[in-house]
Order: structure tokens, then sequence, then C-alpha cells
């Protein structure tokens, strides 16, 4: 009994000692350097939020994070972000048996190389010209609900060698689908992959080079619910509007 008693008492000071680490983690991290302007906001409840902004790159990110023993924190983007595609849908009544793909022409990305595999079988997206920047193909409607979206090989003999990208379940009477390129995925996956270290206040950036030490600002509660709304707002937006129709985001399965 006393063993038990001791066991819970650990756990109970360890959950209290833990939650005090987060409170006191709380607030804003300034990270901007030389052509850069960036921050991250840390909350009680664990939730991050970071931004960067440099050249035509404007990165928002949210998730959650840990808070280690060894005062290491770990940063854990929402899934969605990390996603290199996004599927939008609708069912138009005038397309009965086919599935028409859309795909908006990304920058610095061969789409030549982008295929849809359905039912086993493939088909590469057409070619952008000087003219075109939506290509767009159609599909004789699938016994499958599974679509698989990937890169060719330029180097392959034949189209099922690919690298397969995304995974989406068809919903039902989805007949018309918009693909839109994720382009900073990898960026994201690269920020959460970024080393820091949070002792009393102050947050250290360890990378190759040097090691930044950044004290923490207090947040007052207005910003910290403006943080809050807008990762909620994010989160909520499940539509997009395209030549007057609403497309329905469609989720992405693990692949």
């Amino acid at each position: 009994m006393t063993t038990y008693k001791f066991l819970i008492l650990l756990m109970v000071t360890s959950s209290i000692y833990s939650q005090s680490n987060y409170k006191s983690a709380e607030g804003f991290y300034e990270l901007s350097s030389f052509e850069m302007a960036a921050g991250m906001y840390l909350l009680e409840d664990q939730t991050f939020f970071y931004f960067a902004s440099f050249g035509n790159v404007d990165l928002k990110i949210y998730g959650t994070y840990t808070l280690s023993n060894s005062n290491q924190i770990t940063l854990f983007p929402n899934p969605e972000l990390t996603k290199k595609f996004s599927f939008y849908g609708l069912h138009n009544p005038e397309n009965k048996n086919y599935i028409t793909f859309y795909y908006k022409q990304p920058y610095e990305q061969n789409a030549e190389q982008l295929l849809i595999e359905i039912d086993g079988k493939y088909q590469e997206f057409p070619k952008f010209t000087s003219a075109i920047s939506e290509v767009s193909m159609r599909i004789e409607f699938p016994q499958s609900e599974i679509i698989k979206i990937g890169y060719k090989n330029p180097e392959a003999q034949n189209a099922f060698q690919y690298e397969l990208l995304e995974t989406a379940k068809l919903h039902d009477g989805i007949n018309e689908i918009k693909i839109f390129h994720n382009y900073y995925a990898e960026m994201i996956v690269a920020v959460s992959q970024l080393a820091f270290k949070l002792e009393n206040g102050i947050l250290t950036e360890i990378n190759d080079f040097n090691q930044k030490t950044i004290p923490k600002k207090e947040i007052n509660p207005d910003i910290k619910n403006q943080v809050l709304a807008f990762i909620a707002d994010k989160k909520s937006k499940t539509t997009i509007n395209r030549d007057g129709k609403i497309y329905e985001k469609i989720d992405l399965t693990p692949k």
C-alpha cells in the first residue's frame, strides 16, 4: 500500500511539475534575423504558432509542442499543413460518367510528371503551355473510391514506377476535383525539425552555426485569443470558391 501511495504521489507531482513548466513557457519569442521576420508563440495548453516572412514566402504554422525533462522543445505541426497536396471536390450534375480533375500550375514543379492512379490505371496530366496555367483530364467513373497521386520517375520505363505523394478517398457523388500543390509543406517539416531549449524564460535556438538565445516576452489575453482564433479559423475552413462553385475539402488518407 505504501508503494502504491508513493507511485500516485509521484505521478501527481510529475503532472503538476509538467503543467508548471508549460505555464512558465507561455509567451512570445522573437526569432527574426537578417531579411526574415519570424517569431513563435508558445501557449500553456501546448499550442504553438510560428510565423516567418522572407522574400515572397509568408509562412504560418500551428500545432502542438512538448517540453521534455531536459528542456528540449519539440514542435508537431498540424498534419494538414505537411501534406503536399490538397483536394477539393463537388458534384457536377452535368458530368455523369466521368470524374474531371483540375490541376493549377505550381511554382518550380514539373507538372508533366504528375499522375493519377485509380482502379490500377494510370493517367498523366497534360503539359502546361504559356497560355494555359490550369490543366484538366477526365477519367471514367471508377469502381474504387481511392485516388492516388504521385510524381512519375523521369527515368521510369513505365507508369508503375512513381513516387506516391498522397491518397484520397472520394465522397459519394464527387465527380469534379481541384488539386492544389502545397508550396510550404517541405518548409513546415523543416521548421518542425528545428532544435530549441527553454530554460528560465530563455529560448535557445540551436543550429550548426551558433546558439541564439531569445528572452520570453509576455503576451496579453487579447493577443493570445487572436492566435487561438486564427488557428480555429484555419482548421474550420473546409471549402473554396472557384468560378462561382463551392468545392468541399476531401480528406487525405494515410499512404
